[in-house]
């Protein structure tokens, strides 16, 4: 009887060490996956969040336009709107309120963070509206001026 003395086939030892390499590999691989779902997840809430403040500055920006006349009071940070087509329509009523950082249209919510809100005014008229805005999703500030056409 002949002896094969040639073995075929692989140790245990060969097999642990391959599947140790295998988990080592497969950690790195999910951990990259993990790690760029995460930052898509924050570029999406962000650009999420610039889309909806554009949006809304866009919309103030707008019902500026369409006015006739902006009237400030200067007892809190507020303006009202009259409308150019219709003057009997009810009035846009824009509200700062500093302790919670919020710009109001018609005692409703409609900006949240908003860091200051300026009118500046050229005599009697308001000449400019100058609106800061920072989010904790936001790197840096958000701040645009509107400049109010005279009517005159």
């Amino acid at each position: 009887m002949k002896l094969h003395s040639k073995q075929y086939g692989y140790s245990l030892l060969e097999v642990l060490a391959s599947i140790v390499i295998l988990a080592i590999v497969s950690l790195l691989l999910f951990s990259i996956i993990s790690n760029g779902k995460d930052q898509y997840n924050r570029q999406a809430d962000k650009n999420q969040e610039l889309t909806t403040i554009s949006y809304k500055l866009k919309v103030f920006t707008q019902e500026i336009r369409k006015v006739k006349e902006v009237e400030y009071m200067n007892n809190g940070d507020s303006i009202r709107f009259m409308n150019a087509e219709n003057p009997s329509a009810q009035k846009i009523i824009y509200d700062y309120d500093q302790s919670t950082k919020t710009l109001n249209k018609n005692n409703e919510p409609f900006l949240s963070n908003v860091e200051s809100f300026v009118v500046t005014q050229s005599g009697l008229f308001v000449s400019d509206i100058t609106i800061k805005i920072k989010h904790e999703k936001l790197r840096n500030p958000i701040s645009t001026t509107i400049s109010i056409r005279s009517s005159e």
